[in-house]
C-alpha cells in the first residue's frame, strides 16, 4: 500500500507543477467512494441534477474509467465519451450532449478495459479543459467512482471539493477511512466533504458520519465536512423509474435530501479549508497521513460497529 501511495503521490505532484487556473475557473466537484456499492453515481447525478435545477450552469463528467455509470443513470446513449477526449479524438466540447434536469454530460467509456486510466498528459489536457469551461458552467460534477489509480488521483488532487460517499456499516466506512488515507497528503488545504448514503435513520447517519470524522480527525489529522446524509426507504422508493430522483419524485424525502446538501454546502473551498483549520483540535497535520498505519484495532474502535439499514438505533 505505501509503494503504491508514494507511486500515485509522485505522479500529482509532477502534474501539479507550472499549472495555472483561470479566474473564472467553475467549480470542480469529485466525488468519490471507498468501495462499490456505495452509490457514487447516483449521488454524482442528482447533485449535478439539482445544482442545474437551482440555477447553475452544471457540467457531469464521468472519469469511473473501468465501471462508468453515468450513461445509464441518464438514460443516454451517446457516440463519443470521456475516453475520446483522453485518447485526443475529440475535444471535451465536442462531446457535451444535454442530459436530464438541464445538465450537460460527458459519459464514460462505452467499452471499458481493465486498467486503463489515460496517461499522464491526456489526463492533464483534460484537467485544463475542463478549468476553462467559466464561460459555459459554474459547477463540474466528476464522477471518480472507487478506483484507485493514476486517474482517481489526479482529479482528487485538482477538485476544489472532494465528497465521499459512504454507506453507514462499518466496512464502508472502513474503506472510505483507506481511500481518503491514501490520498489525504495530496489534498494539501483543499476541504475534504463527507456523506453518508442510503441510511436507515436520521441517528444511523449520524452516528457514522460522526465515527468516520472522528476516526479520520484522531488518525489523520483531517476535518471532514459533513455535508448530510439520503435515506435508504426514500431512495429505493424514488429510484424505480432509472431516472434520477431528484426529478423522478422532486416532492419526495430524498429529493429534498438532496436540495438540503445543496443548499448547506459552502462552496468556497477556501472558506471551508479556513473553518475547518480553526475549528480542528488535532496535532497532527495532513502531509503526516502518509506515516498513518492502515487500519488496524484502534479504527475499528473508533468507527464502532454501525447498525445495517432497517435496524433499530439506541
Amino acid at each position: 500500500m505505501h509503494d503504491q501511495a508514494d507511486k500515485l503521490r509522485e505522479i500529482v505532484h509532477r502534474q501539479g507543477r507550472g499549472s495555472t487556473r483561470p479566474a473564472d475557473s467553475p467549480r470542480l466537484i469529485a466525488v468519490a467512494s471507498g468501495s462499490t456499492g456505495a452509490g457514487t453515481t447516483t449521488i454524482a447525478v442528482n447533485l449535478a441534477v439539482g445544482h442545474a435545477l437551482a440555477g447553475r450552469r452544471t457540467v457531469l463528467v464521468d472519469v469511473d474509467l473501468e465501471r462508468p455509470g453515468i450513461a445509464a443513470g441518464c438514460r443516454l446513449n451517446t457516440r463519443y465519451s470521456v475516453a475520446d477526449v483522453l485518447a485526443g479524438r475529440r475535444t471535451l466540447h465536442e462531446v457535451l450532449e444535454r442530459g436530464p434536469g438541464g445538465i450537460q454530460v460527458v459519459t464514460g467509456p462505452s467499452h471499458p478495459r481493465p486498467g486503463f486510466h489515460g496517461t499522464e498528459g491526456a489526463l492533464r489536457d483534460l484537467l485544463a479543459e475542463l478549468t476553462r469551461l467559466g464561460a459555459h458552467a459554474d459547477i463540474v460534477v466528476l464522477d471518480i467512482g472507487s478506483g484507485i489509480n493514476r486517474a482517481a488521483q489526479a482529479f482528487w488532487h485538482s477538485a476544489d471539493w472532494l465528497l465521499t460517499v459512504s454507506a453507514p456499516e462499518q466496512n464502508s466506512l472502513l474503506d472510505t477511512y483507506a481511500l481518503v488515507k491514501l490520498f489525504a497528503e495530496s489534498r494539501g488545504d483543499k476541504p475534504v466533504a463527507s456523506l453518508i448514503n442510503r441510511a436507515a435513520t436520521s441517528d444511523a447517519a449520524r452516528e457514522a458520519s460522526e465515527r468516520l470524522a472522528r476516526t479520520c480527525r484522531g488518525h489523520l489529522g483531517l476535518r471532514l465536512v459533513s455535508v448530510g446524509w439520503l435515506s435508504h426507504d426514500a431512495q429505493l422508493a424514488a429510484v424505480r423509474g432509472g431516472w434520477p430522483f431528484r426529478l423522478e419524485a422532486a416532492d419526495g424525502e430524498v429529493a429534498r435530501d438532496i436540495d438540503r446538501v445543496i443548499e448547506g454546502w459552502h462552496l468556497d473551498p477556501t472558506e471551508a479549508a479556513t473553518r475547518s483549520t480553526a475549528s480542528s483540535s488535532v496535532e497532527l497535520t495532513c502531509s503526516q497521513a502518509g506515516n498513518v498505519p492502515a487500519p488496524h484495532i484502534d479504527i475499528l474502535d473508533s468507527l464502532g460497529t454501525v447498525p445495517p439499514p432497517g435496524a433499530s438505533v439506541g
